[in-house]
């Protein structure tokens, strides 16, 4: 699926607005629709939530695999 599907099926289902970009007539202005962020944040706290979940058997040294894995970007 491209961006502009994506961005297609997020407008129809309310979540975008689109309209003509003021001085780009090729370019699209896109923005976030009310429901969109109302279901943005409800997502974000499902995310948390899980993330949390996953990572709890780390229990204190969820510390020490941060670190790791920083190290392992260097």
């Amino acid at each position: 699926m491209t961006i502009s599907q994506v961005v297609r099926a997020l407008e129809k289902l309310g979540y975008f607005k689109r309209s003509s970009h003021p001085s780009d007539t090729r370019a699209k202005v896109i923005l976030v629709s009310e429901l969109g962020r109302e279901i943005a944040s409800k997502a974000m706290k499902v995310v948390e939530a899980t993330d949390q979940d996953f990572f709890k058997v780390l229990g204190d040294e969820t510390g020490s695999m941060v670190k790791l894995f920083q190290s392992l970007l260097k």
